[in-house]
């Protein structure tokens, strides 16, 4: 793959990744998204920590699907759910820079 990626290609880049390179960006998404966590929590702000959880509790649990049988996830719904919450959350650099570090 080539490594000059766009927030919109990730979606069409994932669904090209051989199954360690997505769990490999998953979690480095997942790591990013802690390290945002802790800044929250150190604000005292509630909701956009509440937010982190919310998207950790997602990943996390495609990756244990994924792994126990990859044949039960829908894939291509939930890279757009990540994709969309991570445009609507200002997230979109990181999860381009996860999705980079993982090519």
């Amino acid at each position: 793959m080539n490594d000059k990626i766009t927030f919109e290609q990730i979606a069409s880049r994932f669904a090209a990744m051989t199954p360690p390179q997505k769990h490999l960006f998953l979690v480095n998404y997942a790591h990013q998204i802690t390290t945002l966590a802790r800044a929250n929590f150190a604000e005292q702000n509630v909701e956009s920590a509440r937010l982190c959880n919310e998207t950790l509790h997602r990943v996390l649990g495609y990756l244990g699907t994924v792994l126990r049988n990859p044949s039960t996830t829908d894939e291509s719904s939930f890279i757009e759910m990540l994709v969309a919450g991570a445009a609507q959350k200002g997230w979109s650099e990181i999860l381009l820079r996860s999705m980079q570090m993982a090519v």
